[in-house]
């Protein structure tokens, strides 16, 4: 036999680290690359929904830059930032509660 069974089962427990890790790092690697086409998403969004843009001179005076005529890109944008932070945090919670169960179980 070329191994001893305790050596074996060293061996393969070794190589499942190193598989879980490989997984961990590259779900890891997806949820940041997707925070970040998100981020860039809902950037384009309020930008693409902006609307009429308000003169200088009435911003400063009022000092706000949002009429109510304009809101509505704004509120469509917020909404779906808001179901967007809504799903990344599920994602992200389901994800801990699973790595969590995996360092129970070792």
């Amino acid at each position: 036999m070329k191994y001893e069974s305790n050596e074996a089962l060293e061996l393969i427990f070794e190589k499942s680290k190193k598989i879980r890790a490989g997984r961990e790092r590259r779900r890891t690697a997806v949820l940041g690359a997707a925070s970040s086409v998100l981020a860039v998403l809902l950037i384009a969004t309020v930008i693409l929904l902006k609307g009429q843009t308000v003169s200088e001179a009435t911003a400063s005076h009022l000092g706000a830059f949002l009429l109510p005529s304009e809101a509505g890109g704004y509120v469509i944008a917020g909404v779906l930032a808001f179901i967007l932070g809504i799903l990344i945090t599920t994602i992200v919670l389901r994800y801990s509660e699973k790595r969590k169960e995996r360092k129970k179980d070792q």
